[in-house]
């Protein structure tokens, strides 16, 4: 099911009809009243301008979004619905409308607004009801309200909180389909780019395949000199690095044909760190282990050793460009329902919007990354059900912690 939107232009027309048709009846019902009013017509009057006020700001509303727009809504309401209070003091539904005010910030759906007003609400509502309940003047005008004052105070109290609630739970759930959404959206493009690497990849290896043997035949021949062998030396790196790009590749679009077992955690974490322990050395970078014994999850191992290799070399080569030594510390553990790996280094960090773009197509903070290498890790875990979650610091480090099912 499609969420509604006023964004779109057909629900926009339905929204405006929809609020221009309450205001209307609103108003003919105001008109009827103020004909048939005897003594003051004031109220009606007042009550009415409040009215198309707000009403207004809610038409003009879904095309001229903002704070300060958000604001001056909630502040008319506010005034709107206190004003009523006092408009029509014989009217017990009044205290209600106030009762409900902080539903209009979960209309709007903005936290900031909402705390706000249900702290001014809370304070002012409860302030209100004490004043014209003990107030010689107001007394008889609220009579509904002085017969039972602690009954009404706590009855309003509990509206508000109920109200909190339902925005907690409100919110609570908005997040999770934002989530939802974002993973929906990652999947797509983990689709469309896979589909793209199955179209293109074998077509560029093929001859790259042919170009890298040449290459090698004129680097053995005696004929070319010292500096020229060089140059065929570079180009072969070259090539090696376009294939290595293309294996990313292929990694997202070939079919799952891996067996998956029961795998000793703590073996193939240090069974990844042997591997990387020269390439680490070279950099100046030494490894910190803390890992659990005992820790177990089925997955392919030459996946997980995969997202391992990946995580570790972007870590080092996230403190490549940093000066003195650094540290890359992994830490393995476990709660309730997840077999958790955390890979910390002392790199150069990202901020929250570097965070953001992780995981996502040709996004990388390497001068010669595609950001492939992210993706396919994103991929793996996701297909066992599982997370990445990212902390970082820019200028301090980065700690990427895989979540792993259980076995």
């Amino acid at each position: 099911m499609k969420e509604f939107s006023v964004k779109d232009e057909k629900n926009l027309k339905l929204y405006k009809a929809f609020i221009s048709g309450i205001g209307l009846l609103m108003l003919a019902g105001l008109s009827i009243t103020f004909s048939e009013a005897e003594t003051n017509k004031l109220p009606f009057i007042i009550h009415a301008f409040f009215a198309a006020i707000v009403f207004g700001i809610l038409i003009v509303f879904p095309k001229r979004e903002s704070e300060l727009l958000k604001g001056v809504l909630i502040s008319s309401v506010t005034v709107y619905f206190y004003a009523l209070f006092f408009l029509f003091p014989q009217t017990s539904s009044m205290i209600t409308l106030i009762s409900i005010l902080p539903a209009a910030a979960i209309i709007i759906f903005n936290k900031k607004i909402f705390w706000i007003l249900a702290a001014f609400n809370l304070v002012g509502g409860t302030s209100l009801i004490l004043w014209v309940t003990q107030y010689g003047s107001f007394e008889k005008k609220y009579a509904y309200l002085s017969e039972d004052v602690i009954g009404n105070l706590i009855n309003f109290w509990t509206s508000q909180i109920l109200l909190a609630f339902i925005f907690f739970i409100t919110l609570r759930r908005m997040e999770k389909l934002r989530q939802y959404h974002q993973e929906i959206q990652r999947t797509e493009r983990l689709h469309s780019v896979g589909q793209l690497a199955a179209s293109i990849a074998h077509e560029i290896r093929n001859p790259l395949t042919v170009v890298r043997g040449f290459l090698q035949l004129f680097q053995e021949k005696s004929s070319f000199t010292k500096n020229e062998k060089e140059y065929f030396r570079q180009m072969i790196l070259e090539v090696d690095h376009t294939q290595a790009i293309i294996s990313d590749f292929l990694s997202l679009a070939k079919p799952d044909i891996y067996h998956i077992e029961m795998l000793d955690l703590k073996q193939q974490i240090e069974q990844v760190i042997d591997l990387l322990s020269s390439y680490a050395l070279l950099n100046n970078i030494e490894f910190q282990t803390t890992l659990e014994e005992s820790l177990h999850v089925r997955a392919n191992t030459i996946e997980l050793k995969q997202v391992l290799i990946n995580l570790m070399k972007n870590a080092i080569e996230a403190m490549d460009a940093m000066e003195g030594e650094g540290t890359i510390t992994v830490h393995s553990r476990q709660n309730d329902r997840f077999v958790i790996i955390d890979i910390a280094d002392t790199g150069i960090g990202m901020t929250p919007e570097e965070m953001k773009r992780l995981g996502t197509p040709f996004y990388s903070l390497k001068d010669r990354g595609t950001g492939i290498g992210l993706m396919v890790c994103y991929n793996i875990i996701e297909k066992y059900k599982g997370k990445i979650e990212v902390r970082s610091t820019k200028g301090k480090g980065t700690q990427f912690s895989v979540f792993i099912l259980k076995a």
